[in-house]
């Protein structure tokens, strides 16, 4: 999910699909005229940490910025390398591998 600094939703479009995390990111903007930022991924508000995680072994990088590419040799994260230090669980979701929180309360 992509949030604006007052913590609505950003406004995001694919102009060509499919989007994901693999270099083709959707375009979003704000009515709040701020820059959208990925909602953090773990629960304590920071974002996970994944040393090894790319394909040729280099540390992914997750952060805020949708123009940050996790890995700089373009291949997808490798989830299962990727823990949040509050323990929050990340699992895979859709064909690119895009994270989302594990939720045990809704979640099965």
């Amino acid at each position: 999910m992509v949030l604006c600094e007052d913590g609505s939703n950003a406004d995001c479009s694919c102009k060509n699909p499919p989007c994901g995390i693999k270099g083709n990111r959707p375009s979003c903007s704000c009515d709040d005229g701020s820059i959208p930022k990925l909602r953090p991924l773990c629960n304590d508000g920071s974002y996970p940490q994944c040393p090894g995680a790319c394909h040729d072994g280099a540390d992914a990088l997750i952060d805020e910025s949708l123009t940050t590419k996790p890995c700089v040799d373009g291949s997808i994260v490798f989830l299962s390398k990727c823990r949040c230090e509050d323990g929050t669980k990340l699992r895979p979701h859709g064909v690119l591998g895009r994270l989302q929180v594990y939720n045990p309360d809704t979640d099965e």
